[in-house]
């Protein structure tokens, strides 16, 4: 999340949260997905024309009401390449224009976001996978600018193995870092309770 936490002068970075969908034609789960690398590398280009080196973050997800047709969530350090109006605005219908013009639905959702609120919406769309989603599908894309998370030779991640229970996880902790198991365990569920009472409050938001 070392992108998320960026400041510029004291103040919190902001961001554009895109959401893109696929039009009435795409009626096939499976056509829409095949149809998507496509869609994006069209909208990529166009974005990378306009601003250069474009920042992004950009998640697929299944809607579950749909039968799991997908649509796009991207996070951006830039607002969409649609050309303002003779008032200098960009306006919803503008918005609708310009996604159906690069392949996508009309239906377009564009709203800025604080560096916080970002992280909140990475945490939330990276583990959302439908089931409808294919085999070896790229679900997650970013972009080569963004910045990367530092390397630390010191810094030991310690993490459940595959069908560990927190029983066994908390215990094999304990022997690696001398610490009472109760004590590991306490820390773990207040982390939690921080992390789900700050994922209420956000959703409360959005």
């Amino acid at each position: 999340m070392l992108h998320m936490n960026a400041q510029e002068q004291g103040r919190e970075t902001e961001y554009w949260f895109i959401t893109l969908t696929l039009g009435s034609k795409y009626r096939n789960v499976s056509k829409a997905f095949k149809a998507l690398p496509k869609l994006w590398n069209r909208l990529r280009m166009s974005m990378s024309r306009s601003y250069g080196k474009w920042q992004y973050l950009a998640f697929v997800e299944g809607q579950p009401e749909r039968g799991g047709m997908p649509h796009f969530h991207i996070l951006s350090s830039v607002p969409p390449n649609a050309k303002p109006n003779e008032h200098g605005n960009v306006t919803k219908h503008i918005l609708h224009d310009w996604a159906h013009r690069k392949g996508w639905g009309f239906m377009i959702e564009v709203s800025t976001v604080k560096s916080g609120k970002a992280a909140h919406y990475v945490a939330k769309y990276s583990t959302k996978q439908h089931p409808a989603t294919p085999k070896g599908f790229r679900r997650v894309r970013v972009s080569q600018s963004w910045t990367p998370l530092p390397r630390d030779a010191n810094r030991k991640l310690i993490v459940p193995a595959k069908g560990e229970d927190i029983a066994h996880f908390m215990a094999r902790l304990a022997d690696i870092s001398g610490l009472p198991p109760e004590t590991l365990y306490k820390s773990w569920t207040k982390a939690l309770q921080t992390l789900y009472n700050e994922q209420h409050r956000l959703d409360e938001d959005t």
